[in-house]
């Protein structure tokens, strides 16, 4: 949209992502990633209603999937689900952004294998553990 200024970028299988200075999230492309909507606007970048207000700070796509991190450091994924990229077994497509579920550290799941991303990192902070995509 007019005036607004990209801070990131990210590319899957037929979608697109950016992130905007503003914290937002514009998708264009298959509606699975970006959003059921008349097949003619596929070409035109528009914010996923279940992400408006919410502070996007980082995003990272798949082949089908996608995920970002909010200013909280909850992670959020949607897309395609066929192999658990998106941090669970079931369902196998995920419609909107559902958060990404961390194991605690009573749980032996908390590889970075585990996480839906070959660039996130996985650490510790007073609030428990928090996926977040490496520097």
């Amino acid at each position: 949209g007019k005036g607004r200024r990209a801070s990131a970028i990210a590319c899957g299988n037929r979608f697109t992502l950016v992130l905007t200075t503003r914290m937002c999230l514009l998708a264009c492309g298959t509606p699975s990633i970006a959003g059921y909507r008349d097949a003619s606007s596929w070409g035109s970048a528009q914010e996923l209603p279940s992400l408006v207000g919410l502070p996007l700070m980082q995003l990272s796509a798949g082949d089908h999937h996608a995920a970002v991190v909010t200013a909280h450091g909850t992670a959020l994924v949607w897309g395609k689900n066929e192999t658990g990229c998106c941090g669970r077994e079931y369902p196998k497509e995920l419609a909107v952004p559902v958060p990404v579920k961390i194991p605690s550290e009573n749980q032996s799941a908390s590889s970075p294998a585990n996480l839906p991303f070959t660039d996130w990192a996985i650490w510790n902070n007073k609030d428990g553990l928090v996926a977040k995509m490496s520097d």
